[in-house]
């Protein structure tokens, strides 16, 4: 559980709104000198979907065969990804008249109120360093993330909140982002919020399947002469890890694995990106471990967590139970208790 103190910091600075281009990766290669702004891709056919090895079923009560992992696979992609993806936003900065790519978002609803969660080290820099926030949205516009208040998990103690590497020692590394109303509607439809309903307080399940999407800084290309950036998603399956753990991680909550190469929806053999950028990613849980694949159904779907780390010598994502964002909202927003308690116990 967390410390009984959270950090609690307001922002609201406005920004004026560059353009943003949403197209498929070579397009936005070619008219990258051309025009300015973002290029937001999330063509899904470009994503990386990592193999989630045959052992994860043995333990079913009816395992399903490789080619029937397979398929039911394939299909949990294609319903579910442009939902998933839909509410899975890029942050940028603006730096050197241009936009900067700077972690990744999930854009959530809960009762009236809209909120963004994300990894508190990606949230720092609104609440604490004073660095306003976009996105893209609808029409190719690049809109400002106009932020009421920011809470996150406590500030470690012996640091400062200023310090660049205080959140090496936060075990949580979450937080919450309240939107303006006017940034909320000017998001929809290009995005989506999600509900309670799809949220899920529990940890990690071996036996379940993971899907994590994001924004890696090695999938962003930046072009100087044009102002323009190139962003480009990642999306992939993965599994719970179950092997050693780094000396910080004794206690975390979610440990994914992330090899250096692994497979992609054609099996064939890929180089995986650094996943730096992608801090501040939903992880999703796409299966009710205690079913029968055969069983499955989109809303078996739910936000377990978000990513907030990557153990490079270990090969894992560390995440934090996505229970946390809702023990924030509650705690800071009491009015919103009762609808939460009836369908999202914490």
């Amino acid at each position: 559980m967390f410390q009984p103190d959270y950090q609690h910091t307001r922002y609201g600075q406005g920004l004026k709104s560059p353009w943003l281009t949403r197209k498929s990766p070579q397009s936005a290669r070619r008219q990258a000198s051309t025009e300015s702004g973002v290029l937001l891709s999330h063509d899904l056919d470009q994503a990386s979907f990592l193999h989630v090895e045959f052992r994860l079923m043995q333990s079913a009560i009816h395992p399903p065969t490789p080619e029937e992992f397979q398929a039911i696979r394939q299909r949990m992609i294609s319903e579910c990804a442009p939902e998933i993806v839909r509410c899975t936003i890029p942050f940028y900065g603006w730096v050197n008249d241009q936009p900067v790519q700077n972690g990744t978002g999930v854009l959530f609803r809960l009762g009236d109120v809209h909120f963004v969660i994300a990894a508190a080290h990606v949230l720092d820099y609104p609440a604490i360093h004073n660095i306003p926030y976009m996105t893209g949205g609808e029409g190719g516009k690049l809109i400002p993330l106009l932020i009421k208040k920011v809470v996150t998990s406590p500030v470690p103690v012996g640091y400062r909140p200023e310090e660049s590497d205080m959140r090496n020692d936060d075990p949580w590394d979450i937080g919450i982002a309240e939107l303006t109303p006017d940034t909320a509607s000017q998001l929809t439809p290009f995005w989506r919020f999600a509900q309670l309903r799809e949220l899920e307080p529990g940890t990690d399940a071996p036996q379940a399947i993971y899907y994590v999407v994001g924004y890696p800084f090695q999938l962003t290309e930046n072009d100087a002469l044009a102002l323009a950036t190139e962003t480009c998603l990642l999306s992939y399956v993965t599994a719970i890890h179950e092997g050693d753990r780094h000396s910080r991680d004794q206690k975390a909550e979610i440990l994914l694995e992330y090899p250096l190469e692994n497979m992609d929806s054609n099996e064939n053999s890929v180089h995986v990106p650094r996943p730096e950028g992608m801090s501040g990613c939903g992880i999703w849980r796409l299966n009710d471990p205690s079913q029968p694949l055969y069983l499955w159904r989109p809303s078996d779907v739910k936000l377990v967590g978000i990513e907030h780390r990557w153990r490079k010598h270990h090969r894992y994502l560390v995440g934090t139970s996505v229970r946390h964002a809702v023990q924030l909202i509650l705690k800071h927003y009491p009015e919103l208790r009762r609808p939460t308690d009836l369908v999202y116990p914490v």
